[in-house]
C-alpha cells in the first residue's frame, strides 16, 4: 500500500470528494425541483425504469447501495405523491413490486434533462473526463473492498456508462 500521502491529505481528498458530492447534489436538485422531484427520487425512477419487472425496495436500496429502510421510506413518500405503485408479488406475498405510475412516467421523462451535469462536466477536457471516470471507478472498488462487498456485481449503469464514453 502507497504511504507517499500524509493523513491529513488523505482526508483532504476524501473531504474533496464528499464536498463535490453534495456539491454536485445540490446543483442537480435546483435543477430538478421544476419537476418537483429530488436527485433521489430521480435516481429511484431510473433504477425503477432499469429494473424493469424487478424492481422491488430490496433491490433498488442494492443497487443504489442505500439502506432499505432510506429506500423504502422514500419510496412510500413517492407513492403518496402519485409517483409510483407498490403492489404485491403475486408469488411472493411478501414481497412487493414496484411500477411507476402516469405521473412517474413523465417525472422520469422530466428528469432525464441532465443539463446540469453535461454544463458541469463539460468544463473539462475529454481527457480528463475519462481519467476521472476512471479513477473514480478504481476508488469505487476499493471502497466495496473495504466494505466487503463485491466489485464483480454489475450496476445496472455500467454498461451505459462504457459505452457513453
Amino acid at each position: 500500500m502507497a504511504t507517499d500521502l500524509t493523513e491529513r491529505e488523505y482526508f483532504y481528498i476524501w473531504t474533496l470528494i464528499r464536498n463535490l458530492s453534495h456539491l454536485l447534489g445540490k446543483a442537480r436538485d435546483r435543477e430538478l425541483s421544476q419537476y418537483g422531484i429530488t436527485v433521489t427520487q430521480s435516481g429511484i425512477l431510473y433504477m425503477i425504469k432499469a429494473l424493469g419487472g424487478h424492481a422491488n425496495p430490496g433491490n433498488i436500496a442494492r443497487v443504489l447501495y442505500r439502506e432499505p429502510t432510506t429506500i423504502s421510506n422514500t419510496l412510500i413518500r413517492m407513492e403518496k405523491e402519485g409517483l409510483i405503485k407498490r403492489t404485491r408479488d403475486p408469488k411472493r406475498k411478501r414481497q412487493v413490486r414496484i411500477s411507476l405510475t402516469k405521473e412517474g412516467e413523465q417525472a422520469y421523462r422530466n428528469s432525464a434533462n441532465r443539463e446540469s451535469i453535461k454544463r458541469i462536466m463539460s468544463q473539462m477536457a475529454e481527457r480528463k473526463r475519462r481519467q476521472i471516470k476512471d479513477l473514480l471507478a478504481e476508488l469505487r472498488v476499493a471502497t466495496m473492498h473495504d466494505l466487503g462487498l463485491s466489485p464483480q456485481s454489475p450496476h445496472p449503469l455500467q454498461t451505459d456508462f462504457d459505452t457513453e464514453f
